[in-house]
């Protein structure tokens, strides 16, 4: 039986997921507890390209529509975007694959678009991207403490569903 369908890929899509299953390698195979064979195959549970370029489109449209707006509206704005998608994602193979990297990295990319159309160039960008622990670019705004009280999140970073748009610091 060919494990491949008509369009030479195998695996389906369903509810915004894409599982597929890929062969596995001599140290990648688990073991079957029941009958201890070895298993040929991994699956992988990823979201699907259709979906990840609509969650993009919306980031996108979402920086186009504020481009004017305060740094602080666009942060509340793709808060929800950002936690909700993550959230929905969180147990499939998106960070193994590096899809939340990716889109952390279109993300960056567009930021650093709405930052130029604001007039910000070379070392100015210090006003809009932060260091917090070891991450250094970290798009949020400072207290008169100089803390970062509101950072807009990361694809895949471990955070609750919470109510409200600001992240302790």
């Amino acid at each position: 039986m060919d494990s491949e369908s008509e369009d030479k890929k195998a695996g389906f899509d369903f509810l915004g997921y894409n599982v597929r299953q890929f062969p596995a390698g001599k140290y990648k195979a688990g073991v079957v507890t029941s009958t201890n064979k070895r298993n040929n195959f991994i699956t992988i549970l990823a979201p699907n390209k259709k979906i990840i370029t609509r969650h993009y489109d919306a980031i996108r449209k979402k920086c186009q529509d504020l481009k004017g707006a305060p740094q602080k509206k666009l942060i509340k704005d793709l808060n929800p975007i950002i936690r909700g998608w993550s959230n929905y994602y969180t147990f499939s193979d998106a960070a193994t694959t590096g899809i939340f990297s990716k889109l952390n990295h279109l993300t960056y990319l567009r930021l650093r678009r709405w930052a130029k159309f604001k007039g910000v160039t070379g070392n100015d960008c210090r006003k809009y991207w932060h260091t917090v622990g070891n991450d250094n670019w970290v798009f949020g705004i400072k207290n008169d403490l100089g803390e970062v009280w509101m950072r807009l999140l990361n694809h895949g970073e471990e955070h609750g569903a919470s109510s409200t748009d600001y992240v302790k610091v």
